[in-house]
């Protein structure tokens, strides 16, 4: 028995570290930001039919990133990149800070690796995509920790963000 009828997953975050033309760099995929994937129209909507009790005793909560990267010696500046398989329910804001300096960047020498498609979709999503994402989760972001992408994108050595698209336009798969 459950107390609302849902199939619960667990999003996890992966560490990858690669050696970039020698140098080696630090991706995070998919470190979603927990507290602002609660915007998300489906997940905002869910809470208030359900209410804040039974939503917090759905979701599961893990150290915060932060502290397990210090458990794996590494500090939020050692991070080079972020990247997402998409980008439903993110609210990139927090993770790489505001133009207006209102948020500060969790991991302020990051690179988004973005899918432009996607990118550019999220300013005018489709009727059945509008649910899925923060209205206003890239809004304000400084675009020098944006990097564009197109198509498939070798990061070093046995890393590989592969175009993969269906779920979003700019859906990605991470290869290791």
């Amino acid at each position: 028995l459950a107390p609302a009828p849902l199939v619960t997953m667990t999003h996890r975050c992966t560490l990858v570290q690669f050696f970039e033309q020698g140098e080696l760099k630090n991706l995070l995929f998919n470190p979603t930001d927990i507290d602002g994937a609660r915007e998300t129209p489906f997940f905002a909507r869910l809470i208030e039919q359900v209410g804040e009790r039974i939503s917090e005793l759905m979701a599961r909560r893990f150290d915060p990133l932060e502290d397990q990267l210090a458990a794996a010696g590494l500090k939020p500046t050692d991070i080079d990149y972020v990247a997402f398989d998409h980008f439903h329910t993110q609210d990139l804001r927090k993770l790489l800070g505001t133009t207006d300096g209102a948020l500060k960047p969790r991991f302020p020498n990051a690179t988004l690796l973005a899918p432009k498609s996607e990118w550019e979709d999220w300013d005018d999503l489709h009727p059945f995509q509008r649910a899925w994402f923060v209205r206003e989760g890239k809004v304000g972001i400084d675009s020098k920790h944006i990097a564009l992408t197109n198509g498939d994108l070798s990061l070093g050595d046995g890393v590989m963000l592969v175009r993969t698209p269906g779920h979003t336009s700019g859906n990605q798969t991470l290869f290791i």
